[in-house]
């Protein structure tokens, strides 16, 4: 599939990047100046 992503696609991959990031945060890998 090429083009834009649907917005509930948009809103899965937005959830799992911020799961993500919390769980790397939670270890201890996540400097918080991401941007």
């Amino acid at each position: 599939q090429k083009g834009r992503l649907s917005e509930d696609e948009a809103r899965y991959y937005a959830a799992e990047v911020i799961d993500a990031l919390e769980y790397l945060h939670d270890v201890g890998l996540v400097h918080r100046d991401i941007k």
